[in-house]
């Protein structure tokens, strides 16, 4: 087996975990603007990282371009910022619901790529990017009195999560050729921070849930939110090396199964520790989800095969 295809199959595991953390986080132990609290949390959270890659890569920080910096420093806020509206939208609905929206990222790097980089869309492309916008809606959908209905909030949410997220690695691209990795990752990560330290001195109602929720659940926070930027870290390093190692199109083909992983690990975790993690698992509910999912993975498949 090729060791990109392991790589490629572990980064979208080690996310899935992380959403979990974020969704048991946000709902167990956050009291006032629980959204906010947890975006606090996830900025500062990575405050030790930052120093390791700061003492492990100093020189090559040193050398880093001024402008490289700037745009990996934009890029990590709005990234950190834009996960905000994805805790808002983990308030509403099931994990497995909401991570899956995170695939209309591709659409919104097309359109993108279509308006910055003046890149031209096939008509298969365009069937793709429709497919997968219509598994998003597909997924929202909820039962209302035997009529289905579209949660506009998670939609609009992760909407608008995908679509910072998309400038974000705009941004990235625009100077990922000529940055080295750890350079990069230390200052997203000193942006991380900022943005945590920001909302924490400046947001009062938001600090004051922030010490609350430090008061009470101190250890696990530290440790759950600890364990959340391991995964982050490995998905993100496992990505990144398999997309050094293979055409980053067929490597996105393949993480779209993060999806499959959600919806299976939703139920396992919803069976197995009901008291951490509950999502609906009636078999209606499920069906839905794999045929948006389905659906979403196919689309994204086609889209990154395509590009």
């Amino acid at each position: 087996m090729e060791t990109w295809i392991p790589l490629a199959l572990l980064a979208p595991l080690l996310y899935t975990g992380s959403n979990f953390i974020d969704k048991y986080l946000i709902e167990k132990i956050t009291e006032n603007s629980p959204a906010t609290v947890i975006t606090i949390l996830a900025g500062l959270a990575g405050l030790p990282f930052l120093i390791v890659v700061g003492f492990a890569s100093s020189s090559a920080i040193a050398d880093y371009g001024f402008i490289n910096a700037l745009g990996a420093t934009v890029s990590g806020l709005i990234l950190i910022y834009s996960f905000y509206f994805y805790y808002k939208a983990l308030l509403i609905a099931d994990a497995s619901i909401v991570a899956a929206l995170f695939q209309l990222i591709v659409v919104f790097n097309y359109i993108f790529g279509l308006i910055f980089l003046n890149e031209h869309l096939s008509l298969l492309q365009l069937s793709a990017m429709a497919m997968v916008i219509a598994g998003s809606v597909l997924l929202t959908l909820e039962s209302h009195e035997k009529k289905l209905k579209l949660n506009k909030k998670v939609f609009l949410l992760m909407l608008f999560s995908c679509f910072l997220i998309g400038i974000s690695d705009v941004i990235f691209k625009s100077i990922a050729k000529d940055s080295a990795f750890w350079p990069t990752q230390f200052y997203e990560y000193s942006a991380g921070v900022i943005a945590g330290a920001f909302l924490l001195l400046f947001y009062s109602r938001a600090r004051q849930g922030f010490f609350i929720m430090m008061k009470k659940f101190k250890s696990l926070a530290i440790g759950a939110s600890g364990l959340n930027e391991v995964f982050n870290l490995g998905g993100l390093i496992s990505m990144r090396y398999a997309m050094f190692l293979a055409p980053i199109a067929v490597v996105q083909a393949v993480m779209s199964v993060q999806s499959v992983y959600l919806l299976i690990i939703g139920v396992l975790l919803t069976i197995l520790f009901p008291k951490y993690i509950k999502e609906n698992i009636t078999k209606k509910h499920i069906a839905q989800k794999a045929i948006a999912i389905l659906i979403m993975i196919i689309g994204t498949a086609i889209l990154a095969l395509n590009s």
